[in-house]
C-alpha cells in the first residue's frame, strides 16, 4: 500500500485491458494524430495525495463510422453502435467493480458522443480509481 501517480493508474488500466483480451491498439494519453482504426485511449484526471487516494480515468473507445451509401451517396456520418455495443460490453465485463488488496476501480458513467472533425463515435467510460495510501 503506497502513494499512487495518476500515470500508475493508467498502467493499472492498461494491463487489465490487455490481459483481459482486447486485442485491439491501446494507447496512453492521446491516440496518434493520423491513427484512423478503432483503438481505446487511456487517460486520467489529478489524483488526489489523500490518505485514500481517488482520481477519474477515463477510457475511450474509438470506432469508425459506417460506410453506408444513401441515394447512391456515399456516408459515413452514422455510428456503428454494434461495434460499440460490443466494445462497451467487453470494457464493461474487465473494468467493473474490480477490487484488489489496495486499490479499486469501479464504472462511474458511460457514453457515446461523436468525435467532431472525424468520421468516429467514442464511448467514453469514466472510471473512478481509489487507492490506500497508508
Amino acid at each position: 500500500m503506497s502513494k499512487k501517480l495518476s500515470i500508475e493508474a493508467i498502467e493499472i488500466v492498461y494491463k487489465l485491458l490487455v490481459t483481459g483480451g482486447l486485442t485491439l491498439d491501446i494507447f496512453k494519453g492521446q491516440k496518434p494524430t493520423s491513427y484512423s482504426n478503432e483503438c481505446i485511449v487511456i487517460n486520467a484526471l489529478p489524483i488526489s495525495s489523500d490518505q485514500l487516494q481517488f482520481c477519474l480515468i477515463n477510457v475511450n473507445a474509438h470506432v469508425p463510422n459506417r460506410d453506408l451509401n444513401i441515394d447512391q451517396l456515399q456516408d459515413r456520418s452514422q455510428a456503428n453502435y454494434p461495434r460499440l455495443k460490443e466494445l462497451g460490453l467487453q470494457i464493461t465485463n474487465i473494468l467493473n467493480e474490480v477490487d484488489q488488496d489496495d486499490w479499486s476501480l469501479n464504472i462511474e458513467q458511460e457514453y457515446i458522443f461523436k468525435n467532431e472533425g472525424f468520421n468516429e463515435h467514442i464511448n467514453n467510460f469514466r472510471i473512478s480509481f481509489r487507492n490506500e495510501n497508508i
